[in-house]
């Protein structure tokens, strides 16, 4: 296996993804310490501001208003991933290990006149043709898990679990079947955020290119362990919306996904 800040990717990306890991485990443990608990939102805000400022001509965010955020989605922000003809979009729930207790996350059993925020999450992803997955924010709290390296590239590092993503599926299923232990369960599942932007080591077996979003394409072929037919892994091009995003065109308001926070894109430049 690589060492992450020693490797020789072509996307420097990779070391953002890594270093927003460790940072976010650092500001949850002092936060800690401090009595200060930070909100998942804060988290999220942090981490694709520092993303944004870091490749500024390859990231692009645009935020939404609150208010309707989760409510019909069940998920905190859209994100694509693509270069110039193969584009990958994934919706993302986000949730961060409480303060107050080291073997749980956020509620998981949030629900409104639309349904649980989990069902609305697959619902919501399948009908647009996209992947759902779960991003966990820890801390130092996380060691009292069972702990399972799953990345296939890199070598084990704690505090890169500071961000962590799971398949929305697989959480759907151990929900339903052990309340008790899931969170126990949910560490077991889970992979260091920056294998969906980095890691070759499944590449292999999955017949995507080593790309962008070919490494995206094939981390989720492995962890969903099979997808619905309504969703389109990889596809030519992304919806107007992210075109008018990427071209510095104002934005259809009635093109907009309803029930997000932000919408947050990764380009690979071809060539580069």
């Amino acid at each position: 296996m690589q060492n992450l800040y020693t490797s020789n990717f072509k996307f420097d990306i990779c070391n953002t993804f890594a270093n927003r890991a460790i940072e976010t485990w650092n500001l949850m443990s002092a936060g800690e310490i401090a009595g200060i608990s930070i909100s998942e939102t804060t988290l999220t805000e942090l981490n694709l501001l520092e993303i944004k400022r870091r490749h500024p001509t390859r990231v692009y965010i645009k935020k939404f208003s609150q208010q309707d955020e989760g409510k019909i989605t069940g998920a905190d922000w859209e994100w694509w991933i693509g270069s110039n003809s193969q584009w990958l979009g994934i919706r993302v729930q986000a949730k961060r290990l409480k303060d107050d207790n080291a073997l749980s996350y956020s509620s998981f059993a949030h629900s409104n006149k639309h349904g649980e925020q989990v069902n609305m999450l697959l619902d919501n992803a399948r009908k647009h043709g996209l992947y759902p997955m779960y991003c966990f924010y820890n801390s130092g709290y996380i060691k009292n898990f069972p702990s399972r390296w799953n990345c296939r590239t890199f070598s084990q590092q704690g505090n890169l679990l500071g961000c962590s993503i799971a398949d929305a599926y697989t959480v759907k299923k151990i929900l339903s079947q052990d309340k008790k232990d899931f969170s126990v369960n949910l560490s077991l599942i889970s992979y260091p955020w920056h294998c969906i932007v980095c890691c070759q080591g499944f590449l292999r077996s999955s017949g995507y290119t080593d790309s962008l979003p070919g490494r995206a394409a094939s981390f989720i072929q492995h962890i969903s362990g099979g997808l619905p037919e309504e969703i389109q892994l990889i596809r030519e091009e992304p919806p107007p919306y992210v075109q008018q995003l990427l071209q510095g065109e104002a934005t259809d308001e009635e093109e907009l996904p309803e029930g997000i926070s932000y919408l947050f894109v990764n380009q690979e430049i071809e060539g580069e």
